[in-house]
């Protein structure tokens, strides 16, 4: 058969406004969510920049192989808080390999089991 037709499709400023912090977290690939069983939101993000935006531009920015961000709401009251793991104060990936493994986690899904 043939695909559905999309009649439209357009930017949702409210939930694109979250995604867009000045400070931390700036900005992250991979993106899966998941809806908790409280009713919220998890983010997963494989590549993810930390660090600053000024002028409209990434600065000082450190690149992670993953981070999370937990979302309460939904449209215009939703509010993401983000979380990056760090070594002292030095930002690095939220879940790791086993120590000694020269490998990484890029996050491609997300379950939530039980209450």
């Amino acid at each position: 058969g043939a695909p559905p037709a999309v009649a439209s499709a357009e930017p949702d400023a409210a939930l694109n406004a979250l995604f867009r912090p000045r400070a931390g977290w700036v900005g992250g690939d991979g993106a899966f969510s998941v809806v908790l069983p409280n009713g919220r939101a998890l983010w997963l993000f494989s590549d993810t920049f930390v660090g600053s935006i000024r002028d409209g531009k990434r600065r000082d920015v450190t690149m992670v192989n993953n981070t999370v961000g937990a979302q309460d709401g939904t449209g215009e009251r939703a509010k993401v808080a983000f979380f990056v793991a760090r070594d002292k104060e030095k930002p690095r990936a939220l879940f790791v390999p086993p120590e000694g493994a020269k490998s990484w986690f890029w996050i491609f899904a997300g379950h939530a089991s039980g209450d």
